[in-house]
């Protein structure tokens, strides 16, 4: 024990014998001011530790740091939205292995992946860009429906008659048609050609005496296109008259019915 004397009275301290020679080092130094209080003077070695003097309490610096291991977690959808990463069975996550910018663009949708033993399946339900074709759909979807008139472009037949029967394949409304190449138009007298498409040549024309549906006076060849053909196998019909059988002939020779 050490005994100190101050104005105050007398002070006791238990310690060693370093404590002692330090408290008598400061009260030679002239530290002591007469208050009771002592307050230790900085480097007089109070065996306190410097962690405990900084408040780092010596603590591990990697306690508590809060950073996560590297399977701290489901890593969620990678490239491409396909999920990857550890998953529980039953867990389900939106998927899509499409491009960039198509995904809800035409007919491509996203799908829907399944947790099953901690794997992820196939992406199930999605629908991807595909080649495009002429269906109404956009089925690269880019944006677009049916373009570059896919699967058309060859030659075929309308059904129709005269100038309308030739056409081409087109792309109209999800479904190839045969376009007429020439739409019907005003009927040309003389050319031999149906070009009104209503299945008669030259009808309507005035150049001939009278109609070859009715019998009469022999026609001039040049009159009418039919009447011309009928009379490269029956001369009568524009030599001498144009009698019932030259009518008859109208509807054999030239697909008129009168």
């Amino acid at each position: 024990m050490i005994t100190v004397l101050s104005g105050g009275g007398r002070r006791r301290f238990f310690g060693s014998a370093v404590l002692a020679g330090s408290l008598a080092i400061g009260c030679s130094a002239g530290i002591d001011d007469g208050d009771d209080t002592f307050s230790p003077q900085p480097g007089l070695g109070m065996g306190v530790g410097d962690d405990e003097r900084d408040g780092t309490g010596g603590e591990d610096d990697d306690e508590g740091s809060g950073d996560k291991g590297e399977d701290g977690g489901d890593e969620g959808a990678g490239e491409g939205g396909i999920p990857t990463g550890d998953c529980v069975t039953g867990d389900t996550s939106p998927c899509y292995s499409g491009p960039n910018g198509t995904q809800n663009v035409g007919q491509c949708v996203s799908g829907q992946a399944v947790c099953s033993d901690g794997l992820w399946s196939a992406c199930m339900g999605e629908v991807a860009p595909s080649m495009e074709v002429c269906d109404g759909v956009d089925n690269d979807c880019n944006g677009q429906t049916d373009e570059g008139n896919l699967g058309g472009g060859g030659g075929c037949s309308t059904g129709q008659p005269g100038v309308c029967a030739s056409g081409t394949s087109t792309c109209v409304g999800g479904s190839l048609v045969c376009q007429a190449t020439q739409p019907p138009g005003q009927e040309i007298c003389g050319d031999g050609l149906d070009n009104d498409c209503n299945g008669a040549v030259d009808n309507g024309c005035t150049l001939c005496q009278h109609d070859p549906c009715v019998a009469g006076v022999a026609l001039d060849p040049g009159c009418d296109f039919c009447v011309g053909l009928i009379c490269l196998v029956d001369a009568f019909c524009c030599d001498v008259e144009w009698d019932f059988q030259c009518v008859a002939e109208v509807a054999l020779t030239c697909g008129t019915n009168c």
